[in-house]
């Protein structure tokens, strides 16, 4: 029998997995008229819009961003938010939706192998 921790996480999951494949198929429909870039662009500028005052909003006044850390941050977003998703819109667009997401979807088994493969070093 499930628990509830356990149950939460189940349902979480599904709900992740639905509105993944609601984003591809969006983006395919997106992309017959509008290109890769016209996707991207809306797609952070949604983000930037829902997300940066609900993060100001949540850590009011305490923000502890540092130089460092905003450099990070910036340093994430244009490299896997926007580069990330650039490419995976353009292959949404050129090979469809279907083939895209089963790649994609392999994304944490390369990120696992890759991971593994960067400790070795650290075990000696």
């Amino acid at each position: 029998m499930l628990r509830t921790p356990e149950l939460l996480g189940v349902v979480l999951a599904v709900c992740a997995t639905l509105l993944t494949a609601t984003t591809a198929v969006c983006l395919r429909v997106g992309t017959e008229r509008g290109g890769a870039n016209d996707a991207l662009v809306v797609v952070l500028l949604c983000n930037v819009a829902l997300f940066v005052p609900a993060a100001l909003v949540r850590h009011y006044p305490a923000y502890g961003v540092t130089t460092r850390s905003f450099g990070a941050f910036a340093l994430a977003g244009l490299v896997g938010t926007m580069l990330g998703r650039a490419f995976y819109f353009a292959s949404i667009e050129r090979i469809g939706a279907g083939p895209s997401d089963a790649i994609k979807a392999s994304q944490p088994l390369h990120a696992t192998i890759i991971a593994l493969r960067g400790t070795r070093g650290d075990a000696h």
